[in-house]
C-alpha cells in the first residue's frame, strides 16, 4: 500500500509541476508567435488558463489526499514536509483561481487588458505562478528522501534485509553464519591443513 501512495504522489507531483512548466513554455510561445494578434493570443491563454486551473487543482487534491494517505501508513516528518509544501502550493493555485483569474477575465471581457489594474492583475498572478512552481520544485526534491525514508525501502536501500523470511531455512541459527548484503550466508571455511 506504501508503494502505491508514494506512486500516486510522485505523479500527482510530476504532473502538477510538469504542466505548470508546460503552461509557462506555451504562454511563452503563444505571445511570441502571435504578438501581432495581442487579442487572440489573449483569448487562447486565457483558455489554457482556465483548462490549467481545473487541471491544477484536481492534482492539488490527489497529492494532498495521497500524502496524507501514505503519512497515515508510515508517519516521518518528510512527508508532514511535502504535505505542507503541497498544502502551501494549493493555496496559492486557489487564490489564483478564485481571486485573481476572475478578475483578470472581467477586465478582458470588458476589453480593458491595457488598463493599469489588468498589468497589476497580471503581475500578481505571474508571481503566484512562480511563487508556486519553486514550491513544487522544493517539493519534487524533498519527494525522493520521503520515498527512501519508507520502512519497505529502508533495509533496501543500506544494503540489508534482515527479515526472517530473508535468511534461509537451513541456516538459521547455525554456527559459522554470518550476515551479508542479502541475509544469513555461511562463513567461508578455512582450507583443511
Amino acid at each position: 500500500m506504501r508503494r502505491l501512495l508514494s506512486t500516486v504522489v510522485t505523479l500527482a507531483w510530476a504532473l502538477w509541476f510538469g504542466g505548470m512548466i508546460v503552461l509557462f513554455i506555451a504562454v511563452g510561445t503563444i505571445f511570441g508567435t502571435l504578438h501581432e494578434h495581442r487579442g487572440l493570443a489573449g483569448d487562447v491563454a486565457s483558455a489554457l488558463f482556465r483548462r490549467f486551473e481545473v487541471y491544477q487543482l484536481a492534482l492539488a487534491a490527489a497529492a494532498l489526499l495521497a500524502t496524507f494517505a501514505w503519512w497515515l501508513a508510515d508517519r516521518s516528518r518528510l512527508k508532514i514536509a511535502l504535505f505542507a509544501l503541497f498544502a502551501l502550493a494549493a493555496v496559492a493555485a486557489v487564490l489564483v483561481t478564485t481571486r485573481v483569474s476572475p478578475r483578470i477575465e472581467g477586465l478582458r471581457a470588458r476589453h480593458a487588458s491595457d488598463t493599469p489594474e489588468f498589468a497589476r492583475l497580471h503581475h500578481t498572478a505571474t508571481r503566484v505562478y512562480t511563487a508556486q512552481a519553486a514550491v513544487l520544485l522544493v517539493a519534487g526534491m524533498v519527494l525522493p528522501a520521503a520515498v527512501r525514508d519508507d520502512p519497505a525501502r529502508r533495509g533496501r536501500s543500506a544494503g540489508l534485509d534482515t527479515t526472517a523470511a530473508s535468511t534461509p531455512a537451513k541456516m538459521r541459527g547455525q554456527p559459522g553464519a554470518i550476515m551479508s548484503g542479502a541475509g544469513i550466508t555461511s562463513a567461508p571455511r578455512s582450507p583443511p591443513r
